[in-house]
C-alpha cells in the first residue's frame, strides 16, 4: 500500500468551507481512481502510554484546527498515474484555488508512505 498523508492545519472561522473543498476534492480523486480517502478530526490528542502528545510535533496558531488525511493508493506508480491525472483536472485547480483563498496552504504538512512489513 502507498499512502499519502496530510496535516491540514486549518483557521476555526473556515473550517466548514474548507471541509468542503476537501471532500469534494475527494471526490474527484476517486473518480480518477484514489483506492481511499478519509478524514480524521481529533478525538484524544493527550500524551499518554509513555509517548508524546501528536501535538508535540505540530505547532497550531490559536485559531486553528487538525484535519488529517489519508490517501491509500495500491502501490506508488498508481498514485503517480493518479496524481498525474489530478493535476490536469480543471475542476481540482479551481477547488485549490478557492482553499489557497481560505488558508495559508504552506501550512499543511503532508508525507507519502509505504507499507512497513
Amino acid at each position: 500500500m502507498y499512502t499519502s498523508i496530510y496535516i491540514h492545519r486549518i483557521p476555526r472561522a473556515h473550517r466548514e468551507e474548507i471541509l468542503a473543498i476537501i471532500t469534494e476534492a475527494s471526490r474527484l480523486y476517486r473518480e480518477i481512481g484514489d483506492v481511499e480517502c478519509t478524514f480524521l478530526h481529533p478525538a484524544d490528542l493527550a500524551a499518554k502510554y509513555g509517548c508524546a502528545s501528536f501535538m508535540d510535533g505540530i505547532s497550531l496558531e490559536e485559531n486553528e484546527d487538525v484535519i488529517v488525511e489519508l490517501n491509500s493508493f495500491r502501490n506508488k506508480s498508481e498514485h503517480d498515474a493518479i496524481m498525474e491525472l489530478t493535476d490536469q483536472n480543471e475542476r481540482i485547480n479551481e477547488l485549490y484555488d478557492q482553499l489557497t483563498k481560505l488558508m495559508d496552504v504552506t501550512r499543511i504538512i503532508r508525507g507519502e508512505f509505504e507499507t512497513a512489513a
